[in-house]
Order: structure tokens, then sequence, then C-alpha cells
């Protein structure tokens, strides 16, 4: 699964709130591999970043979700 949201200086952050690309800064919430931003501009794709190399991470998606969840609250 895409992650949607990255982790940039101890907080959550949307794809399209973040510069596009490797630019961004963000990492993992799982793994902490660097993350680049995607389709910030697509109508047929949703935002979100994918990791800049290839890794077997595999809590990206979930990780990310429950720290914007306890970022929220």
């Amino acid at each position: 699964l895409r992650v949607p949201f990255g982790l940039k200086d101890g907080r959550m952050w949307t794809a399209k709130q973040v510069p596009r690309g490797l630019d961004c800064g963000c990492v993992c919430p799982a793994c902490k591999a660097p993350l680049v931003a995607k389709a910030q501009d697509s109508v047929d794709r949703r935002p979100h970043f994918a990791h800049h190399r290839e890794t077997d991470c595999r809590g990206g998606f979930e990780s990310a979700v429950h720290r914007m969840a306890k970022q929220l609250i």
C-alpha cells in the first residue's frame, strides 16, 4: 500500500503539504527510509508518498495512519 503521510520534523504531513519529490524531506514512520512525495497535482491519482529506494517495509501504511490519528487527537 502507498504511504499516505510522511514524517518530517516530528510531525506527520500529507503529500500536498510538502515540496514535490525527494525535496519533501519526509521519512517513513515505520522504517525511517526517505520518502518521495508523488501525484500532488494529479486528477487521476490520490497524493501519496513512496519509498525512495526499494525496501521490504510492510508497516508504512499502518504506521502512517496510526501516527496521524494520534497527532489529530
